[in-house]
């Protein structure tokens, strides 16, 4: 079944899909769907699933034990494959709704204040 892409969720940088292949989300783009042009309208697009491949081999997450990813020291999230993850950052835990990458691109800028990298040449 497709994600639903929502245009309040979207934020520059974030990587979505559009029949296979992947986007990243730049100034045009933004225009276009909050103009309504048909080219690219958001119905269009479509979120790109949050799986191990993503977080281990797309963004610098490692796998600390079974379910545990960390990003540097300052965060770490318990994923179980489900539509919520577990944050711990600084001590703080959140549980939060997210099964998408665009999802997890804006939680850890609004935690961290920074861009999660990806590995570019991953994203093929």
């Amino acid at each position: 079944m497709k994600g639903v892409m929502k245009l309040n969720e979207i934020r520059l940088g974030n990587k979505i899909l559009h029949e296979g292949k992947i986007y990243t989300v730049d100034a045009k783009m933004m225009y276009a769907f909050f103009s309504g042009k048909i080219d690219y309208d958001i119905d269009n697009f479509e979120p790109i699933p949050l799986t191990e491949e993503w977080l281990i081999e797309k963004m610098k997450f490692h796998k600390q034990n079974n379910q545990i990813y960390s990003i540097g020291l300052k965060l770490f999230i318990s994923w179980w494959n489900t539509n919520s993850i577990e944050i711990d950052i600084n001590g703080e835990v959140l549980i939060i709704n997210c099964k998408y990458v665009h999802e997890l691109q804006n939680i850890y800028f609004a935690l961290t204040g920074e861009e999660l990298e990806l590995k570019v040449d991953a994203l093929q």
